[in-house]
């Protein structure tokens, strides 16, 4: 009979809770995201949330700095649908330093990759990309930057931004292990291909091509010193 009573109890609690977070957004603008936001999975999260929390949602501002300190640990650890959860419910709770915990996030990002991956869940929650420009002129050795294009394509979202991004690094990459191809003209043909098809491979799945780039440089500097290699190359990657 105890059982029952607690139980009875408990769903007594998660329907004042609900009418609380309705009341809380009862004026919101726009219906397309409020009715997202009060979804059944995603209603579900948030009454966990709240339990497992504590919160008092008359206590607007300790409401916010408690799902402020979550979502950032969400967006570190890139757990993105409880991100996106999180952010729904300080965007209805008229957040306002949303832009601050993105930027905290990244501060404490050790290593680009992690930076960029960061970058991606953001452009998922709000539409905004990050500023490439200071990883773009991060120096990286050949083997470092190979790895680091490797890891771009796991990224979830490819907006122009970052296919931009990938582009000039991928251009990069192949002027450096070039500059080491150049080095023994005797097995230039067979390294150049192995390299470009790497290169192709990553291009044909980042849906952006440097091919012709490619054959332009090969051409002009004359890397395959024998006609007949040069047009072997150029006939493998028409």
């Amino acid at each position: 009979m105890d059982n029952l009573i607690n139980k009875l109890e408990e769903l007594k609690n998660l329907k004042n809770q609900r009418k609380s977070i309705c009341t809380l957004l009862k004026h919101q603008k726009n219906s397309k995201i409020l009715e997202n936001f009060l979804s059944r999975n995603k209603f579900a999260k948030i009454l966990d949330f709240m339990k497992s929390e504590d919160i008092n949602l008359k206590d607007i501002e300790k409401t916010k700095e408690i799902i402020r300190k979550k979502l950032s640990e969400c967006i570190l650890f890139g757990n993105r649908e409880d991100s996106k959860v999180l952010l729904s419910i300080l965007i209805h709770l008229k957040e306002n330093n949303i832009k601050e915990i993105f930027n905290g996030c990244l501060e404490k990002s050790t290593t680009n990759i992690k930076k960029l991956k960061i970058y991606d869940l953001v452009y998922e929650l709000d539409g905004s990309y990050g500023d490439l420009s200071e990883i773009e002129n991060t120096e990286m050795s050949p083997k470092a930057l190979d790895k680091f294009l490797n890891e771009l394509l796991n990224l979830q979202n490819k907006p122009s931004v970052l296919l931009n991004f990938y582009a000039k690094l991928e251009k990069k990459y192949f002027q450096k292990a070039l500059a080491i191809i150049k080095e023994d003209e005797k097995n230039a043909l067979e390294d150049i291909v192995y390299l470009a098809h790497k290169i192709q491979k990553r291009n044909n799945m980042m849906g952006v091509s440097i091919m012709d780039y490619i054959k332009g440089v090969i051409s002009d500097l004359h890397v395959l010193r024998r006609q007949e290699d040069y047009s072997f190359f150029v006939k493998m990657f028409e």
